[in-house]
């Protein structure tokens, strides 16, 4: 199982109140996909350990679009920061947050958009509905990824009303 750093989002991640995370690489990564969460995975000191977030989490989409798709679509990029994790930074912030922390990056830089799921594996049917998803860039139709999370979105059961190369933190 594959290892993904979340040093930056570390608590979002424990409190499993973050769906959705860019990453510069991580092409070959498709729904169905199981990934250890981690605080950090690279550029450990001597002694140091990879210290787990969590149960592993499952891949439930991915695909490649520009950063700067959160500004150019205001509403979509408000969604993402919530998913990402930061609900207080507008999506310019986000994109300057991002850029300042990952080497070469720009608003124009493609990213790889990674679903997830807290759940430790996804069902046969539910990746069927996202096989084929994957694109070089973002789909022209999105609304399907366009959606609020819901319990039932982030994989939440409801009851009763309710590295290879390019990987980085």
């Amino acid at each position: 199982m594959r290892n993904i750093s979340f040093a930056l989002t570390t608590e979002q991640v424990r409190n499993q109140t973050k769906d959705v995370t860019r990453r510069l690489g991580w092409l070959r990564l498709k729904p169905g996909d199981v990934l250890q969460p981690v605080i950090k995975n690279m550029g450990l000191g001597a002694g140091e350990k990879i210290e787990k977030i969590g149960t592993p989490v499952t891949v439930v989409a991915t695909r490649q679009e520009p950063l700067r798709r959160m500004t150019d679509e205001q509403e979509y990029g408000r969604r993402e920061c919530q998913r990402e994790g930061f609900p207080h930074l507008t999506p310019a912030e986000f994109i300057t947050m991002f850029c300042a922390t990952h080497r070469g990056c720009t608003p124009e830089t493609i990213i790889t958009r990674i679903q997830i799921s807290y759940r430790a594996s996804i069902s046969a049917p539910e990746q069927a509905q996202h096989k084929g998803k994957k694109a070089t860039v973002h789909p022209l139709d999105a609304r399907e990824w366009n959606q609020t999370p819901t319990p039932t979105t982030l994989g939440l059961e409801t009851t009763h009303g309710n590295s290879p190369k390019g990987e980085t933190p």
